[in-house]
Protein backbone atom coordinates (compact mmCIF):
# COMPACT_ATOMS: atom_id res chain seq x y z
CA UNK A 1 0.00 0.00 0.00
CA UNK A 2 1.35 3.41 -0.94
CA UNK A 3 -0.85 5.48 1.36
CA UNK A 4 -4.21 6.21 2.91
CA UNK A 5 -5.74 9.68 3.13
CA UNK A 6 -8.99 11.18 4.28
CA UNK A 7 -10.87 14.15 2.83
CA UNK A 8 -13.50 15.43 5.29
CA UNK A 9 -14.63 18.50 3.31
CA UNK A 10 -17.89 18.40 1.35
CA UNK A 11 -18.85 14.71 1.20
CA UNK A 12 -16.44 12.91 3.55
CA UNK A 13 -14.32 10.34 1.78
CA UNK A 14 -11.20 8.27 2.21
CA UNK A 15 -8.91 6.65 -0.33
CA UNK A 16 -6.13 4.10 -0.36
CA UNK A 17 -3.37 4.03 -2.97
CA UNK A 18 -1.62 0.84 -4.05
CA UNK A 19 1.60 0.78 -6.06
CA UNK A 20 2.68 -2.27 -8.04
CA UNK A 21 5.64 -2.87 -10.34
CA UNK A 22 3.69 -2.03 -13.53
CA UNK A 23 0.46 -0.40 -12.29
CA UNK A 24 -0.94 1.72 -9.52
CA UNK A 25 -4.42 1.61 -8.08
CA UNK A 26 -6.76 3.63 -5.90
CA UNK A 27 -9.85 2.69 -3.94
CA UNK A 28 -12.08 5.63 -2.98
CA UNK A 29 -14.96 5.36 -0.55
CA UNK A 30 -17.52 7.99 0.37
CA UNK A 31 -19.76 8.05 3.46
CA UNK A 32 -22.83 7.74 1.24
CA UNK A 33 -21.80 4.17 0.27
CA UNK A 34 -20.22 4.86 -3.13
CA UNK A 35 -16.88 3.22 -3.93
CA UNK A 36 -14.59 3.49 -6.96
CA UNK A 37 -11.80 1.02 -7.75
CA UNK A 38 -9.33 2.16 -10.43
CA UNK A 39 -6.00 0.94 -11.80
CA UNK A 40 -3.72 2.69 -14.31
CA UNK A 41 -0.47 1.65 -15.99
CA UNK A 42 2.77 3.36 -14.93
CA UNK A 43 4.24 3.57 -18.44
CA UNK A 44 1.44 5.47 -20.18
CA UNK A 45 -1.24 6.31 -17.61
CA UNK A 46 -3.81 4.18 -19.42
CA UNK A 47 -6.71 2.88 -17.37
CA UNK A 48 -6.72 -0.91 -17.09
CA UNK A 49 -9.46 -1.39 -14.48
CA UNK A 50 -12.44 0.56 -13.17
CA UNK A 51 -15.34 -0.56 -11.03
CA UNK A 52 -18.01 1.58 -9.33
CA UNK A 53 -19.98 0.01 -6.47
CA UNK A 54 -22.90 1.29 -4.40
CA UNK A 55 -23.07 -0.51 -1.05
CA UNK A 56 -25.27 -0.12 2.00
CA UNK A 57 -22.83 -1.91 4.34
CA UNK A 58 -19.08 -2.44 4.40
CA UNK A 59 -19.67 -6.21 4.29
CA UNK A 60 -21.67 -6.00 1.05
CA UNK A 61 -20.76 -8.91 -1.28
CA UNK A 62 -20.41 -6.45 -4.19
CA UNK A 63 -17.57 -4.73 -2.33
CA UNK A 64 -15.81 -8.02 -1.64
CA UNK A 65 -16.12 -9.03 -5.29
CA UNK A 66 -14.86 -5.63 -6.50
CA UNK A 67 -11.89 -5.79 -4.11
CA UNK A 68 -11.01 -9.30 -5.30
CA UNK A 69 -11.15 -8.21 -8.96
CA UNK A 70 -9.12 -5.07 -8.16
CA UNK A 71 -6.45 -7.10 -6.35
CA UNK A 72 -6.22 -9.63 -9.19
CA UNK A 73 -5.95 -6.90 -11.84
CA UNK A 74 -3.28 -5.03 -9.85
CA UNK A 75 -1.18 -8.20 -9.41
CA UNK A 76 -1.36 -9.30 -13.06
CA UNK A 77 1.79 -8.67 -15.09
CA UNK A 78 1.98 -7.67 -18.73
CA UNK A 79 2.37 -10.49 -21.22
CA UNK A 80 3.97 -8.42 -23.99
Amino acid sequence: MAGVQERPEYLPAAFADYDGPEKMGRICGWVNGLFDFEIIRHKDGGQVFFRHVEAEQIGDPRLREALAAFSTALAETATE
